[in-house]
């Protein structure tokens, strides 16, 4: 077999270029915007799929802050069901919105509505409540003309006047990509969603039971895109490229399915943005130079920190401490040992970094919020199924390269109209708005020196595929050794500071750390996934101790095969560099009282709850009495409503005994004189019954199964 010749690696060269004058270029109108009008004529329950503890059944949508919404799947699906009773299912409705069983999801994007005018009243729960409430329903014996046992149910619901006496009305922006459209098409499409939205009369939960009925209208968006030049940061080289530096901001979720198909990857590959550009410039004219001549390199989006660096994937020379003294502590692991063996503290056990992401400033873990959605399928069996997915509302960071000649296109298609990636891009997920750029996320010729001697390590920035003696792709630890060398070798010569170590001599240093992935793809045009193939993770790293000094090493460089879609990407580290910052207490500091007055609340509802456990285990505590004084805490206002409420239960032994305990955890709580506020709101009190009662069906629910264990 013929041997492949082997890709040299790519890197920046220079450090003195001046930042380039771009300008964009004029690219036709790719996408219509409008506004759908969701006006409320009934209560309506967007049901979510999922439960409220043991007080609500069905539970509703709604953001982070507690302000109701309504899924963009929901939208689309139920536009779609009126379309049809408005027009036949013919090529223009296809077009419009995608065939059911291929992988064209059609030209019109829903996005979730939000409630028009809404604010926010202190925390989640207590917003919430003023937008939506509980009702509660059950089945009727038809024998007896009775309620039937154990069918009580209790289902969240939004409002279907506001506090001032409107209707409320939730707003969906709809996205109507229109490129390669002429004019009377696209005001077919127009009139076709139109019409939909007219004819549309009811949505979500029981709308046959007087719960979701709607007036919809279609009008222009209101939201116009006020992105420009001024949001990318534009760097040069002395190669011709040009680095475009961008950050986007979630306006939904993101799914970026792996392997398994139901959880969304933490980051946005590089080859999700190469698609996307791919889709933005399908009319371009040089297409093929700019997709398939190695002129675009595009990077994945990577998390920032709290001061918007972008970060780096997880390495294992951070370890976490776990156990002794300084439980929790992130500490470089070359200095993990040394402070171990000459400090009198126990230092427990280190456990390196496998996954996330780092702060190339603190060396501190960035977290990636995750949510789960519940989704119902109208194929087949209509199963309910789940999507684990990245939350709304982070922002992720990332550059493109291109040749100089290519970047007031690239520009034009990363500042013009909606940026979307991931799946279901054309319902609730994937949409992303450009947001201000102040950093570098990459800075073209950074260099720094390589000392005779030190360690350092050569980090995978992002996945990467190297190509091995029989042209497939490799895996193991030598043949990416046997790459980095030889891209080193291109910028040091003879001084060459990474010795062979893994295969020849056995002296590979213990923080190196090879991990591979599978990486795996969908043709949508094709409706077939693509193969899958076996990469060398980011995150890997390859930790040497030079042995030889250079002067000047490229920071940055690429290695392998697929670069333009993100792949191969390495960062050369200096380890004496990597010093986390100090997280953690030592075991005297984290048994004090903290600081933090909520956080010191729940541990004094926790400890009430503890001392109070036989009690709470007693009659007349059963789950269903502790679900309805759960649902009681909840939905008062206040703490006089709470007592009122407390008041009208009819059994004496019942209102005692919640009684006692409300009383016992008053007087369990701080005082006024060690809190900073004069006296215990309301928010703060119902917080803390609403844990003790939570805590009380953990333990109805513990003692019921050693029951059941006893009883076997």
């Amino acid at each position: 077999m013929a041997r492949r010749k082997k890709r040299k690696a790519t890197r920046f060269t220079s450090t003195s270029a001046p930042t380039p004058a771009i300008s964009l270029a004029s690219l036709p109108t790719m996408e219509s915007k409008y506004a759908l009008t969701i006006t409320l004529k009934s209560d309506l329950c967007s049901c979510s799929g999922d439960g409220f503890s043991s007080g609500i059944d069905s539970d509703i949508c709604y953001d982070a802050e507690g302000i109701p919404t309504i899924p963009g799947r929901r939208i689309k699906g139920c536009l779609r069901e009126a379309a049809l009773e408005t027009h036949d299912a013919d090529s223009l409705f296809e077009l419009a919105f995608g065939k059911t069983g291929s992988g064209d999801a059609g030209l019109i994007t829903v996005s979730n509505a939000g409630l028009v005018h809404a604010e926010t009243f202190g925390d989640q729960q207590t917003t919430l409540d003023r937008y939506t409430y509980t009702r509660a329903q059950t089945k009727v014996d038809p024998k007896t003309g009775t309620a039937q046992e154990n069918t009580l149910r209790f289902v969240r619901v939004v409002r279907h006047y506001r506090d001032d006496g409107s209707e409320a009305r939730f707003e969906a922006p709809i996205v109507v990509d229109t490129t390669g459209l002429d004019d009377d098409t696209r005001r077919q499409i127009e009139d076709l969603v139109s019409d939909a939205a007219l004819a549309l009369r009811n949505m979500g939960l029981g709308r046959n039971r007087g719960f979701g009925a709607v007036r919809c209208q279609l009008g222009p968006s209101k939201n116009p895109s006020t992105t420009s030049l001024g949001y990318l940061k534009a760097c040069k080289s002395d190669n011709d490229s040009i680095v475009l530096s961008y950050r986007v901001h979630l306006d939904a979720p993101l799914m970026l399915p792996q392997k398994s198909g139901t959880r969304s990857a933490a980051h946005i590959p590089g080859a999700s943005v190469f698609g996307f550009l791919a889709r933005k410039l399908k009319s371009y004219d040089a297409f093929d130079e700019l997709f398939f001549g190695e002129n675009l390199y595009c990077s994945p989006l990577y998390p920032v920190d709290a001061e918007g660096n972008r970060c780096l994937p997880a390495a294992p020379f951070v370890v976490k401490v776990k156990g002794g003294a300084y439980d929790g502590r992130f500490i470089n692991a070359r200095d993990y040992e040394r402070r171990a063996n000459n400090s009198p503290d126990d230092w427990g056990t280190p456990k390196p970094l496998r996954d996330g992401f780092l702060s190339p400033i603190t060396w501190n873990p960035v977290k990636v919020d995750t949510q789960t959605l519940y989704h119902h399928s109208t194929v087949g069996d209509g199963t309910l199924y789940t999507q684990t997915c990245i939350s709304a509302g982070q922002d992720f960071a990332g550059y493109v390269e291109c040749a100089e000649s290519y970047a007031g296109v690239v520009a034009a298609a990363l500042t013009s109209g909606t940026l979307s990636f991931g799946r279901s891009k054309s319902a609730q997920y994937a949409t992303c708005s450009l947001v201000k750029n102040q950093r570098d996320h990459i800075r073209p010729g950074e260099t720094m020196p390589i000392s005779k001697n030190h360690m350092y390590a050569l980090l995978l920035e992002s996945d990467t595929l190297v190509l091995g003696e029989d042209a497939t792709y490799a895996t193991d630890h030598a043949t990416l050794e046997n790459a980095l060398r030889q891209a080193l070798a291109n910028v040091c010569g003879d001084s060459q500071p990474l010795a062979k170590s893994d295969a020849d001599s056995g002296k590979d240093h213990p923080i190196s750390n090879i991990q591979t992935t599978l990486i795996t793809g969908y043709n949508a045009k094709w409706n077939q996934k693509r193969p899958h193939i076996r990469a060398y993770s980011a995150g890997s790293c390859i930790v040497f101790e030079a042995q030889a000094a250079c002067a000047k090493v490229p920071v940055t460089f690429r290695i392998g095969e697929r670069q333009a879609e993100g792949f191969g990407q390495i960062r050369l580290i200096d380890l004496t560099k990597v010093q986390p910052e100090n997280q953690a207490r030592t075991s005297s500091e984290a048994t004090s009282e903290p600081t933090n007055p909520t956080e010191s609340l729940r541990r004094k509802t926790i400890t009430f709850a503890e001392s109070h456990r036989s009690e709470l285990c007693a009659s007349p505590f059963v789950s269903s009495f502790v679900g309805r004084i759960a649902l009681m805490v909840r939905e008062s206002s206040s703490e006089q409503e709470f007592k009122n409420r407390l008041a009208s239960i009819k059994d004496d032994k019942k209102r005692e005994a919640v009684q006692r305990l409300f009383d016992g955890l008053k007087k369990h709580l701080p005082p006024k004189e060690s809190r900073q506020s004069q006296s215990l709101s309301w928010t703060e009190l119902r917080e803390c019954l609403d844990m003790l009662f939570r805590l009380a069906k953990y333990y109805l629910k513990q003692k019921s199964g050693e029951e059941a264990t006893n009883a076997k």
